[in-house]
């Protein structure tokens, strides 16, 4: 009789498959956060952002197998992590390899959750923004569940990223796009691309106020750029 399989990064893993995947991800994930760099990636830059107090509650949204949320329980164990995504496959990998007091993780959508509102004091939203169709819907349910005060810390792919300007130079022929195949994991999945003003100019109608952003990689090429936003919910 066949074990449990995992559907991780669109491929059918065993539970043996997952959890090398989970580990090595993991240790990989460690390692590039772990040197100095002139031009910090995405991780580092945001990872840098993370200034929780004690006992402060975090929420990862679209958490995967849970890179982020295990950084953080493990460097600020007095901190409460929740991870939240809606594939059980990433969930139960998560829950089944992260065994830290401090971390949980559900499968849910944020649109329909049933977390508290005005609970959570800092809430990432990582290279999620870009696959949604709702991404109002999405900022204005961030929105709500942050304390007044509390901080989101968003990232996804820049527009004006020399990733981004090279493939709109290079097709010119947009017929490809009815023929590329769906839920790859790869930009064919990006239904929006966002450049800073415009980015900023929704986060700011939705209520959120400014504190800081960035691009990371700036000067790479062959990876693409990301935006990155800390913003924070005003405290009245």
């Amino acid at each position: 009789m066949a074990g449990k399989t995992y559907l991780i990064d669109k491929k059918q893993l065993t539970e043996e498959e997952t959890e090398k995947y989970i580990l090595e991800s993991r240790k990989k994930f460690f390692d590039g956060i772990s040197g100095w760099s002139l031009f910090p990636d995405r991780a580092s830059i945001t990872l840098r952002m993370i200034q929780p107090k004690k006992g402060d509650r975090i929420l990862d949204v679209g958490c995967g197998v849970g890179l982020f949320c295990y950084y953080i329980a493990q460097k600020y164990p007095s901190t409460k992590i929740v991870g939240i995504d809606i594939s059980d496959d990433f969930i139960e990998g998560a829950n089944r390899y992260d065994k830290l007091p401090n971390i949980s993780y559900y499968k849910m959508n944020i649109l329909n959750c049933p977390l508290e509102k005005n609970s959570f004091d800092c809430i990432l939203f990582l290279e999620v923004l870009e696959h949604v169709e709702n991404p109002v819907d999405f900022l204005r349910a961030i929105f709500g569940l942050l304390k007044p005060g509390g901080s989101l810390i968003l990232s996804t792919p820049s527009a004006l990223g020399i990733t981004n300007i090279s493939l709109n130079v290079r097709k010119q022929n947009l017929e490809y796009i009815e023929r590329e195949m769906r839920d790859t994991g790869t930009e064919a999945d990006h239904i929006y691309c966002w450049d800073k003003l415009t980015l900023y100019r929704l986060l700011n109608r939705i209520g959120f106020q400014h504190v800081k952003h960035c691009v990371s990689k700036p000067l790479a090429l062959r990876r693409g750029q990301s935006l990155i936003f800390q913003v924070k919910k005003p405290e009245k």
